[in-house]
């Protein structure tokens, strides 16, 4: 057995008792939609449900990223997510019933029920939570240009080649300090105004826990809104 499969088993362990603890202290499940893209041919939606505290507000504004709390970065970690738990994608008049993976994640892909270029929004349901909203970017197909950019280092301030830089960063400072690299705001608007139309997509090898912080950054700074494709943190199949 590798020892990413040792890994994976005692996280999955671990949260299963994180589970149980908190159904017992009354904690309920929140629900948060991700930005998701999609063709004139298919769609790719993203989200999480997670167990919270129904006494602390902070977990419990999930989907507003325009909240203007802080936290220690390390928080955004502290997650007690729900595996294999119901939830229902509703885009127009098409319902998905489906269920959460190992982590907690919703990613339904399904095909297009007609919906045009431009943004569009999924309502995510699930019972005993609140329903939260997913933004769809679809792409049209006729479009010349496209932009894909990295977060780390290339839109916000790390350092992640100077590991313990980054660590201060990412878990000690507050979410709100976040700083931008200096001029890339400007750029991108330099690149919208040349192709106005041209969707952007945002790709990180960080974790969806920073999802509502990148997206707070990315609103304050005038980063052009887009998909963010982030992974999962914590152990994997291959590492």
């Amino acid at each position: 057995m590798a020892l990413s499969d040792i890994m994976r088993g005692a996280e999955q362990a671990l949260n299963k008792t994180a589970v149980k603890i908190a159904s017992k202290r009354g904690w309920v499940p929140a629900i948060s939609g991700y930005t998701g893209y999609g063709s004139q041919h298919s769609i790719r939606i993203y989200g999480r449900i997670l167990a919270v505290d129904p006494n602390d507000p902070l977990p419990l504004a999930v989907d507003n990223p325009d909240d203007k709390s802080a936290q220690r970065g390390w928080r955004q970690f502290l997650t007690v997510q729900l595996p294999d738990h119901p939830f229902t994608v509703t885009v127009g008049d098409k319902h998905i019933h489906a269920h959460t993976d190992d982590n907690g994640y919703i990613d339904i892909s399904m095909d297009n029920p007609g919906l045009e270029p431009g943004w569009h929004k999924a309502r995510l349901s699930t019972a005993g939570a609140e329903d939260a909203v997913a933004d769809i970017m679809i792409v049209d197909s006729e479009r010349p240009v496209g932009i894909i950019s990295d977060i780390d280092d290339t839109i916000l301030v790390t350092w992640l080649p100077r590991a313990l830089v980054a660590a201060w960063n990412s878990w000690i400072k507050k979410t709100n300090t976040r700083t931008p690299v200096d001029g890339m705001a400007a750029f991108f608007a330099r690149l919208r105004q040349a192709h106005p139309d041209a969707p952007i997509f945002y790709l990180s090898t960080g974790a969806w826990n920073t999802y509502r912080t990148l997206k707070r950054f990315m609103r304050r700074h005038g980063f052009p809104e887009g998909p963010m494709l982030l992974t999962d943190w914590g152990p994997t199949e291959t590492g």
